[in-house]
């Protein structure tokens, strides 16, 4: 899992093969300072941020911050999905634009963990980034480099530990920690 600037954090959901592959570190460009877009990106590492990556956000009783959110958002991801959970004691009327599914559930029945794990069950892309809904997307808000990132590092730690350990709940454990019916002993 990795950290946006904004303290969101970004992660790769599991998937049923092998991971994606990853470009090499050599054959990247030099990049300037400047942002590159997301489609730029996605011909280096074979995955396109506006398709591959949703943006989940849970919400409680602050629909300014989260239309100033989604704003930002559609700024520089204009066709990124965004998944909003709120649980306020009042739904979004309307719902703003640039929401692609909003759920308003019973007040106060989730917490921020509760309703960000409801919003998991219902992402369909192979990446989510979790954004708290007073956060702002700005210029530097480099998801296609916060996605390479995570790529490469997917790769470096599967080929570091392949065969070593196995995953479990999101634990490494060591092969030699399990019984003779191979579970963790």
């Amino acid at each position: 899992m990795k950290r946006t600037p904004g303290g969101g954090r970004l992660r790769r959901r599991p998937a049923g093969g092998s991971g994606p592959d990853t470009p090499d570190r050599a054959a990247e460009p030099a990049r300037s300072w400047h942002q590159p877009s997301s489609r730029a990106v996605a011909g280096a590492s074979g995955v396109d941020v506006e398709r591959d990556v949703t943006v989940l956000v849970k919400t409680f009783q602050r629909p300014d911050a989260l239309r100033r959110l989604v704003a930002s958002i559609r700024r520089f991801y204009p066709s990124i999905a965004v998944i909003v959970v709120d649980d306020s004691a009042e739904p979004l009327e309307p719902v703003p634009a640039g929401i692609t599914r909003y759920w308003h559930l019973p007040f106060d029945s989730l917490g921020v963990s509760a309703g960000r794990n409801f919003g998991l069950r219902h992402v369909e892309s192979e990446y989510v980034l979790v954004c708290d809904d007073d956060m702002i997307f700005g210029r530097k808000t480099g998801l296609a480099e916060m996605l390479r990132t995570l790529l490469i590092s997917t790769a470096v730690f599967t080929l570091l530990y392949a065969g070593l350990v196995t995953l479990r709940y999101g634990l490494a454990v060591a092969e030699d920690a399990r019984d003779e019916a191979g579970d963790v002993a």
